[in-house]
């Protein structure tokens, strides 16, 4: 069993690599194997009676699912993308449906604590990374082929980079597949547990540092609606605290510093504050983002192709033929529901992407056993299923990923809300008795 949890404790680390693989090896792929291999020799050997959650129940079917919408795409003369579309479902499926067998079956009891541990240290040691890169490539340390040489080359993942001249230094956007994870420890740390002012404050403009690198939309609000969400409950629980009184400060500061480059910097035509101004409101301005127009002209070309079979769609794997995102993986849109619709149709939509999507609700949701932690896992949960309206990354092993490191966060905050209850409750008796 030690060995079971060693090679997980590896494979749950690897979510720091973008793309799961190194250098052309799939390093994570191969973690899993090793992990499930691990996993049936240990169950064999001690007898151990295997058990399996309502979440894998409902997911067998939707695999089984999976083959009938094969033959279509086959009959259909997809077969080209065929391979790809199931390498992504199943990279997807892995890493999630080991973590809910070794959870069902109690490979994790007393090893929570190693966990979260081993997730706080992973998720601190990407964002210090990411942090520190990015101060490296404003002072002229690190040129911007430097990190695409690292992400593409070595690490085998696509690096979005934008760069912007702000002035005094240049600064750049750089986006990896697997920067929604740290915003999910931070949503559970930040709503579920109770820490010193100024550590929350230290995590706070680390974590602003860190989305202000990535740039993305979705990130950016993410982050803000985790802000939220942390001082909606902290007023409900702490009233009037010090913690509230920070809140309060940090909520000022950012609607101040708002107002200042509105005005400010929109009063001016050139200078920092003005660049800031500008790199912002053409973030946020669709007409100036070219992604958008690329998004209105997939949802035409998908929009009319799923007129075309509207029930069962064309097969999984399938592609509009005059429109393609990508040679690579012509199967893949930035609006990748609607490319569901299409590939599977109204039917196989609900009953396969739909299904899968309950399978993964009903898993996290058993792992939270708190009140507090329900909310942050319903809002963790509803930020991974809002991505694919907008970029392809419903179909990789970073979205499992997401769903994994939910599961844990929920399992982790869960095991300490009932630890601190249970004190409560201990110290409330002694008070009484």
């Amino acid at each position: 069993m030690q060995l079971v949890m060693v090679l997980y404790y590896i494979l749950v680390f690897s979510w720091i690599l973008p793309s799961g693989s190194v250098l052309g090896v799939p390093v994570k792929t191969v973690l899993f194997l090793l992990t499930a291999i691990a996993f049936v020799i240990c169950i064999i050997a001690k007898r151990m009676p295997f058990k399996v959650s309502l979440g894998i129940k409902i997911l067998i079917p939707v695999i089984l699912l999976l083959l009938i919408w094969t033959v279509i795409s086959y009959l259909n003369g997809f077969d080209e993308t065929i391979k790809n579309e199931l390498k992504s479902f199943v990279s997807l499926l892995s890493v999630i449906v080991i973590t809910d067998l070794l959870y069902t079956n109690g490979f994790f009891k007393d090893r929570l604590n190693q966990l979260k541990v081993l997730i706080y240290a992973s998720v601190i040691l990407f964002v210090v990374v990411r942090v520190a890169a990015e101060i490296l490539y404003c002072i002229g340390v690190m040129p911007e082929a430097y990190a695409f040489f690292i992400c593409n080359d070595v690490l085998d993942s696509e690096l979005l980079t934008l760069s912007m001249d702000l002035g005094p230094f240049n600064y750049c956007r750089f986006t990896l597949p697997n920067d929604q994870i740290p915003l999910i420890l931070l949503a559970f740390d930040m709503v579920s547990r109770k820490r010193k002012i100024p550590t929350r404050i230290v995590m706070i403009v680390l974590s602003a540092a860190y989305v202000m690198i990535v740039y993305s939309r979705i990130i950016i609000v993410q982050f803000a609606l985790v802000l939220l969400l942390s001082f909606i409950i902290a007023n409900i629980r702490y009233k009037k605290t010090t913690f509230i009184k920070v809140l309060w400060i940090i909520v000022v500061v950012i609607v101040a510093g708002a107002c200042v480059l509105v005005f400010v910097g929109g009063a001016t035509s050139n200078g920092m504050l003005s660049n800031i101004r500008q790199m912002i409101v053409s973030r946020f301005t669709s007409t100036a983002d070219a992604s958008d127009s690329i998004r209105t002209d997939q949802e035409k070309y998908l929009t009319e192709g799923i007129k075309e079979s509207p029930l069962i769609g064309h097969g999984l794997g399938s592609y509009v033929l005059e429109y393609t995102r990508s040679d690579i993986a012509k199967e893949t849109y930035e609006l990748q529901y609607l490319s569901f619709v299409f590939q599977f149709g109204i039917v196989g939509f609900i009953l396969t992407i739909i299904g899968m999507i309950v399978s993964f609700f009903t898993m996290v949701l058993k792992a939270s056993t708190n009140k507090i932690v329900v909310v942050a896992t319903l809002f963790c949960f509803a930020m991974w299923a809002v991505k694919p309206f907008f970029n392809p990354q419903f179909l990789t092993s970073t979205s499992g990923m997401v769903i994994v490191m939910i599961y844990l966060c929920a399992l982790i905050m869960s095991k300490e809300k009932d630890i601190e209850n249970w004190n409560m409750k201990k110290e409330k008796e002694k008070l009484n008795g």
